[in-house]
């Protein structure tokens, strides 16, 4: 049932984007026709799309919005190169903290996953020295210490919590 929405829904966005190419919005149009063949299990389909998004619109929301979805497919695919390159990729395509922080999150999590643990460290540092809002930065301190632990790093897990606490 679920997925003849997303049949649905992906026809009538087909539809808006053939009667309407120069909609001011068109490349949103797009990237739902993508995410709808990803839902239908149709990662071939919508890939085609990501990367056509991604490469005629560099360095926007659009290109990072379509390579964390590239990242996320090929991680679940355990395409794990392929993964970092997207999220690196899309890290690179923005400058805003958020957006920035969550395509270095995937990258950890890819790098977990893929048991590149020093690089996952590695990378949760460079997070941790990016990252201005306190909020991020705690939880960020908190998965970085939550790593070295695991790995028996207490004395580096230590620095980690005490940088975090800052009382002025």
């Amino acid at each position: 049932m679920q997925q003849q929405n997303f049949v649905s829904a992906r026809h009538r966005f087909e539809e808006i984007a053939k009667d309407n190419p120069d909609f001011e919005y068109i490349t949103d149009v797009r990237l739902a026709i993508a995410d709808c063949f990803n839902f239908e299990q149709k990662p071939g389909d919508a890939e085609v799309i990501y990367k056509d998004i991604a490469e005629k619109n560099p360095k926007t929301l659009y290109s990072w919005k379509a390579r964390i979805r590239l990242g996320e497919m090929a991680r679940i695919d355990k395409r794990y190169d392929e993964s970092e390159t997207y999220y690196r990729a899309a890290r690179d395509d923005v400058t805003e903290e958020g957006p920035k922080l969550t395509a270095m999150n995937s990258l950890v999590r890819t790098f977990q996953e893929a048991g590149k643990i020093d690089a996952s460290v590695e990378t949760l540092g460079q997070m941790l020295a990016i990252a201005k809002n306190a909020e991020f930065k705690m939880r960020i301190g908190i998965q970085l210490v939550n790593v070295l632990i695991s790995q028996n790093k207490k004395d580096e897990a230590w620095k980690v919590l005490t940088s975090l606490y800052n009382p002025k």
